[in-house]
């Protein structure tokens, strides 16, 4: 299990910057992630990585023109929650409030997010991002 976490971990991580080819199979990835989390015990990961995976289905869905608007709204709701609930959690990871800040600009929550993207550039212990994490601020 903790070399299948590592791998999936890897592809989410590095598969956002390929483009949206991969955009399923990384949705896919932090479904497994959500998966194993559970199985471990680890809430802030389980609620991380449903929080990621709801919000990139509603990113998913934007380019469908039988888009559910309904549905990505209540998709994008989840999402918020589930990422909120990580941040109470970790509030210095800088993943999950990258992530929270991208969710609250498609919200047009535009205040929301630069305080999230700001709380990322001022805590020494937010440093590491990924490439794809980068593109969010």
């Amino acid at each position: 299990p903790n070399e299948a976490r590592f791998h999936y971990e890897r592809f989410a991580i590095d598969a956002p910057a390929q483009g949206a080819a991969l955009q399923s199979s990384v949705i896919t990835a932090h479904i497994k992630l959500l998966e194993m989390a559970q199985h471990r015990g680890d809430r802030f990961a389980e609620l991380y990585h449903r929080g990621v995976g709801l919000w990139l289905l509603v990113k998913q869905q934007e380019s469908d023109p039988n888009r559910d608007a309904a549905f990505c709204e209540e998709i994008l709701c989840k999402a918020y929650r589930a990422l909120m609930a990580a941040k109470e959690l970790q509030p210095t990871d800088p993943h999950t409030r990258l992530y929270l800040a991208a969710v609250h600009d498609y919200m047009g929550n535009r205040f929301a997010a630069a305080a999230e993207r700001a709380a990322v550039r001022l805590n020494p212990v937010c440093s590491e991002r990924t490439g794809f994490e980068k593109r969010l601020e």
